[in-house]
């Protein structure tokens, strides 16, 4: 796991954004986000990474 995908999943913890989500056949998967690119996340989730990773050399 590379230190965005760790800051990612800290921020989704710290947001309250589930990790884990329902799928359409009644089980569970990894939140789509997971497998989001960066212009994605920002453009549809509103998650900007070049923030999110600055937050964290700003600590």
């Amino acid at each position: 796991m590379d230190n965005s995908e760790k800051k990612l999943i800290e921020y989704l913890i710290e947001m309250g954004i589930e990790l884990i989500v329902d799928d359409n056949k009644g089980g569970k998967k990894l939140n789509p986000i997971f497998n989001a690119t960066n212009k994605v996340l920002k453009e549809k989730y509103g998650i900007d990474m070049k923030n999110i990773e600055q937050r964290g050399r700003n600590k």
